[in-house]
Formats: structure tokens, sequence, C-alpha cells
């Protein structure tokens, strides 16, 4: 196979990438922040307790939020108004909340071998982090 043919095959668009970046920076912050902030040593509470799973929820809202009034703070900055687009870019489609829950909930289930968040651990053994 041609290195050219190879490298479309296995590299992402930049664009693509960003949003692969930071939806995997989204989930994982959300599930390491409340794992250590409330020692839970076990990722299924965040979805099977329910205060548990409407501050998650609500996590992800807010992390959606910031992306987008920063994409539009830096889109506004170029663009006048009136010229600003109607629809939304695929980053932001790609980052939105029904993505993002549905990245926590594949990340919690391949998570759920484990008995400790692993960032707890960390901080419980005295490790860095």
């Amino acid at each position: 196979m041609k290195l050219d043919a190879l490298l479309k095959r296995v590299l992402l668009p930049i664009e693509e990438g960003e949003i692969v970046f930071q939806r995997d920076l989204v989930v994982r912050a959300v599930t390491d922040a409340l794992a250590v902030t409330l020692g839970l040593h076990n990722y299924d509470e965040l979805l099977s307790v329910i205060f548990l799973k409407v501050l998650t929820e609500t996590l992800i809202l807010e992390m959606h939020c910031a992306i987008r009034r920063q994409w539009e703070a830096e889109l506004g900055s170029h663009l006048p108004p009136e010229h600003l687009p109607q629809e939304l870019p695929l980053l932001l489609k790609g980052l939105g909340r029904k993505v993002l829950m549905g990245d926590l909930v594949r990340h919690l289930s391949a998570m759920e071998d484990l008995h400790t968040a692993p960032m707890l651990s960390d901080i419980e053994a005295g490790a860095p982090i």
C-alpha cells in the first residue's frame, strides 16, 4: 500500500481530530473531577445515583456551552455579526450535549471493571497526577 493511501486511512482531518480530542477531554474532565471531588471509588455511581447523574449532565452541558462561547467569540472577532453562520458547524455538532453524554456512558462502560477511579487511586496513594 502506498504511503499516501495509508495516511488517508489512518490520519483524521484536523477538524475531526480536534473534535475527538475535545470530546475525550470533556469526558475525562467530568468523570475524574467528580470521582476525586466526591470521593467516588466506583464510576458506576455517576449514572446510577440520580443526584450524580443530574450533576454529570449539568457539567456536560456547561462544558458544551463553554466550547460554544469560545467558538462564537473567536469567530466573532474575525467576522461582523451579519456574516456569522446560522447553522452550527461540524465542530459544535460533534460536541453537543447528547454526543458528549453518549461518550461519557461509553467511557464509564469501558471502566466498569475498575473498582476505583484511577485519578482517585493516584491521589490516595500520594502519586503525582
